[in-house]
This record gives C-alpha cells, sequence and structure tokens, in this order.
C-alpha cells in the first residue's frame, strides 16, 4: 500500500471538494440556460399563435366590419407588433399568412378571399403551434425540476463533504492519543512498541521515530551500565594490582638481599659439594621466586594512557595470577608465545583486565578437575590473534558449562559483554571460539596498526 501522508489526504478531500462544487455548479448553469430556452420557445410559440389568432379573426370578418377603417387599423397594428416582438423571424407560411392578413386588413377585396381561403390552413397551423406551446411548458417544467435538484445539492453538498474531514480529523485525533499513550508505556517500561500505530502517514512514521527513540534511550542506558561495571571490574583490578604490587615489592627487597649475600659467599666449604653444595637448592628456589615477583611487578606496572604494550608480558603475567587459584591446582599451564611479536596500541591496565577476563572465563572450565590451559599468541599481517583454550581431562570430575559451545562471547556474562565492548573500542574482537561440552575456548584480535581508542 503507497504511504498517504496527512497532507496529501488533506489536499485530496479539498480538491474533491472544489471538483464537486464546480460540476455541479456546471450542471446547475447548464440547466438553466435549457430552462431560459425552453421560455424563449414557450414566448415565441405563443407570440406565433397570437398572430395566427389574428390571422384568423381577420378571415372570420363580415364585410361591413371589414369596411371599418378603425376596426381593420387595430387588429392590424395588434398583427404587426406580435411580428416585432419576434426575436426570431417566423417560419415562413405564418409570415405569409401575417402578410396576407395585412394586406386584407389594408386593401380588402382579393386579398380578403385570399385569406378567407387560407383560413384552414391558418387554423391548423395554429393547432400545431398549441402542441408545441404545450410541448415547451413540459420541457419548461422538467428543467425546472433539474434546476431545483442541482440547487439542493449545492446547499446540501457542505454537509456531506464535511463527512469526510471530521472522519479524517477523528483518525488523527485518535491516532495522537495512541502517540500519547506510546510516549507514557516507553517511560514506564522504556520500550513504546506495546502500543502499536498501523499507519503510513506523517503520525505512523512519528510512532516510529518514538520507538526508536527509546531504543536508543534503551541502548544508551545498557552501555552507561556497562561502562559503570567495566570502571567497577577496573577498579577491583586496581586494588588487586596494587595489593599484588605492594606485596611483590615488599617481598622483593629482602629477596634481593639474600640472593646477593648467596652470591657474596661464593666459597667452599666442609659440607658443600663441587657443584655448589646445599646452596644451589637454595638459590634456585629464590630465583624461582625472584622471577615470580618479576612478572609480578610487570602485571602491576603501567598507566591509562594508550600506548605501545607487551602483549606477551601481560600474558606472562597474567598467567602467573590465574596459576595462583587453588582450583586450577591439578591443571597445567602452556603457554606458546610467539617470540618476534610486535607491541599493539593500547591502554595496559586495560589489556590486563581483557586478558584476566578472558583467561579467568576461560580456566573456570578445569575448576575442580584436571585438565589443560594453553594460550598461544600469533601475528598474521594486520592482525595479532590471542587464542585461549582450556580443556578437561578428568572426564569424571567435569561440571557441564553453562553455555553451548561456539556461544558468543557477549552472551557470556556481562564482564565479557564489557570486555567485548572496550576491545571493540581499540578495533579488535573478542569472541568464543567453537568446542565441545569438556573445553571452553576465546579468541582476541587486535589490530596492529592504528589506535582506536585513542
Amino acid at each position: 500500500m503507497p504511504s498517504r501522508s496527512l497532507q496529501t489526504q488533506l489536499f485530496r478531500v479539498q480538491l474533491g471538494t472544489a471538483l464537486v462544487f464546480l460540476t455541479i455548479a456546471l450542471v446547475f448553469c447548464w440547466r438553466m440556460t435549457l430552462v431560459d430556452q425552453a421560455i424563449e420557445r414557450h414566448v415565441a410559440l405563443t407570440a406565433q399563435m397570437n398572430v395566427l389568432h389574428h390571422v384568423i379573426e381577420v378571415a372570420d370578418m363580415a364585410p361591413d366590419e371589414a369596411a371599418s377603417a378603425e376596426k381593420r387599423e387595430h387588429l392590424r397594428s395588434r398583427i404587426y407588433r406580435h411580428l416585432e416582438s419576434l426575436a426570431p423571424p417566423l417560419d415562413p407560411a405564418t409570415l405569409d399568412l401575417a402578410n396576407l392578413a395585412g394586406r386584407a386588413l389594408r386593401s380588402g377585396g382579393e386579398e380578403a378571399r385570399r385569406l378567407r381561403e387560407r383560413r384552414t390552413e391558418a387554423e391548423q397551423r395554429y393547432e400545431d403551434l398549441e402542441l408545441a406551446a404545450r410541448d415547451a411548458e413540459v420541457d419548461y417544467r422538467a428543467q425546472l425540476v433539474w434546476v431545483g435538484i442541482a440547487w439542493a445539492s449545492i446547499l446540501v453538498l457542505p454537509l456531506v463533504l464535511a463527512a469526510w474531514p471530521l472522519r479524517l480529523s477523528r483518525e488523527v485525533i485518535a491516532a495522537i492519543h495512541r502517540l500519547g499513550g506510546k510516549v507514557e508505556l516507553g517511560r514506564r517500561t522504556g520500550d513504546a512498541r506495546g502500543v502499536s500505530i498501523d499507519r503510513s502517514d506523517e503520525v505512523g512514521r512519528l510512532g516510529t521515530a518514538i520507538d526508536e527513540m527509546f531504543r536508543t534511550l534503551r541502548q544508551r542506558e545498557e552501555e552507561a551500565s556497562l561502562a559503570r561495571q567495566l570502571w567497577r571490574e577496573q577498579q577491583k583490578l586496581g586494588d588487586i594490582i596494587n595489593i599484588i604490587g605492594g606485596i611483590a615489592h615488599e617481598i622483593a627487597n629482602p629477596l634481593s638481599i639474600i640472593l646477593a649475600s648467596l652470591e657474596a659467599q661464593n666459597r667452599p666449604c666442609a659440607t658443600c659439594t663441587m657443584d655448589g653444595g646445599e646452596a644451589s637448592p637454595v638459590r634456585e628456589g629464590l630465583s624461582r621466586i625472584h622471577a615470580l615477583l618479576q612478572d609480578l611487578t610487570a602485571f602491576t606496572t603501567g598507566d591509562h594512557d594508550v600506548d605501545m604494550v607487551d602483549v606477551n608480558g601481560v600474558i606472562r603475567g597474567v598467567l602467573r595470577i590465574i596459576q595462583l587459584d587453588d582450583r586450577l591446582r591439578a591443571s597445567r599451564f602452556e603457554a606458546s608465545l610467539e617470540q618476534t611479536l610486535p607491541a599493539v596500541r593500547f591502554s595496559s591496565p586495560l589489556l590486563t583486565l581483557v586478558m584476566f577476563s578472558m583467561m579467568s572465563d576461560t580456566a573456570s572450565v578445569l575448576h575442580g578437575t584436571q585438565g589443560e590451559l594453553r594460550v598461544v599468541t600469533t601475528a598474521d599481517g594486520e592482525t595479532l590473534s590471542i587464542l585461549a583454550r582450556a580443556r578437561r581431562t578428568d572426564a569424571a570430575a567435569a561440571v557441564v558449562p553453562d553455555r553451548e559451545p561456539g556461544q558468543a562471547a557477549d552472551e557470556e556474562s556481562s564482564t565479557l559483554v564489557s570486555m567485548s565492548r572496550v576491545v571493540q573500542a581499540y578495533g579488535g574482537t573478542l569472541t568464543a571460539e567453537p568446542d565441545d561440552i569438556s573445553a571452553r575456548a576465546y579468541r582476541l584480535s587486535l589490530p596492529l596498526h592504528g589506535s582506536g581508542g585513542e
């Protein structure tokens, strides 16, 4: 159905009203013309009948009356007066009889005799004109009826045509009331689609705009809620980072002193073996603690400005933190990191938060069971890809995950939705990789060129 605006409908109402009025006015004028023609025809026929009446009267005059000059002049003047009143000329027969009567009144004799001989012709002509006059009168009355109908239509038409604009205005007013209900529903529930307006004009387009407005407001409110949640997650991560950083520094200082003392005591003793004796296991343990503290320190450094970030360093720090979870003690961690991986433009704390959320959710499938968490980084042309996959190996202790294989990241949890939006702001993507029910995997892709988050 083609869209018709209110302006078009109102224009059609006005145009239709004007055309109907014009048509009826033309019909009225035409019928009035026919009435005038019927009147003129009746007048002409009556005048001709009067002429013939006087002709018959002259033909019936006695010889003595014919000799009366006053009588003859009176009849003659009446005949010619009727002739002059006729706008159209008389037919030849009537005109000939009128002229013959005039000559008979003027001279008498032979003209009078000829007139009496043609009296029958005059009577027949008079009867024909009388019938024509009756027909003209009937036609006149019929035309008057049609004129009355046209005039009544002109008088009644405004009342009839007023129903059309009234109906249109009633529909528009009802639609406006529905618009008010739609706005009220949108204010109460945030969704105005419960009140439908099935119109294709301006009112219908306004209803669609209201639906779009509330949809946009709802989307912005959701985005604001996700932004607040992301901020809270950042605050939590910031608190964790600060605590971990403080602990790492507190442990690192005395550990460095101990390591320095061990190096200074590089002398043989009675209880020491040739390869370092009992000090070698101690030095090895302290070195492992020192390496862990270095990773934790790297995990806690960085500011919120967008800069070139070492992705492999962030992954190693996040993996160190995740391995501290007691629920993952029975699982194995493996990082296959491409050594030539270039840095990316990102906010270091935000990237740390994204990686922590992604790996934590990936590792959650391994809680309380045995399995493996593997992180792989690759660079392909314009894109840096990080794949985190966790798979259980202890089927008896497996817990069925709360999502189907291949479910998108933005369907997993509000946290991952927030992370996905953060990554998208920097030109990347965070998606769930298809897998079976005993595994979970996420892929993070970041652009190697450009800075979407600046």
